[in-house]
């Protein structure tokens, strides 16, 4: 009997752990989750000691299973490439496409944006080309006005954004708005 149960750990650390300790609690034999990687990785080790079977969408950080492989998990499971693999296609792209130009790298802080950010700026570094500025963004904050003028005064050519939208959407009005394209 297949039965759908539907949560929501608001890609929240804690929040996932408790999640994970009700669906274990219930029974479940599967679960198909959880979407982020800074949740995936604490809910892993419940979904383990559990025997659960846990296969996330869309968890990135190698560290999911990295540590899974490491402590002998043999239920915890990724569909989504690896932050380590993007970069090692993003970073030699944007060394080889945008050589001498100034290159921005930002990241949310987040397990997945820090993660994919650090292999881009790994791999672009690799590839020859230094980045002008890295660093984190504070996640939830409805003002990168600072930000963008801070690209524009670095002449910044392509900005890298480890990320997820909302604050990616941000950016781009408030760069829109002071006229950095």
């Amino acid at each position: 009997q297949i039965k759908l149960d539907v949560q929501d750990d608001q890609c929240d650390p804690k929040q996932a752990v408790s999640v994970a300790n009700r669906i274990v609690a219930d029974g479940t034999k599967f679960v198909d989750g959880h979407a982020c990687s800074g949740s995936s990785i604490p809910a892993s080790a419940v979904y383990a000691e559990a025997g659960t079977l846990m296969m996330s969408p869309a968890s990135s950080n190698p560290e999911l299973t990295d540590a899974a492989a490491k402590a002998g998990w043999p239920t915890i499971m990724r569909l989504y490439t690896r932050d380590d693999a993007q970069g090692a296609f993003i970073g030699p792209w944007i060394a080889k496409k945008y050589a001498g130009k100034n290159v921005v790298i930002l990241h949310d802080k987040s397990a997945y944006g820090q993660g994919v950010a650090d292999a881009v700026k790994a791999t672009m570094n690799a590839g020859g080309l230094k980045e002008v500025d890295y660093e984190g963004i504070n996640a939830g904050e409805k003002d990168y006005s600072a930000l963008v003028t801070k690209l524009k005064e670095l002449k910044a050519d392509v900005v890298y954004f480890g990320g997820y939208h909302p604050e990616a959407g941000l950016i781009l009005r408030q760069a829109a708005e002071q006229n950095v394209k």
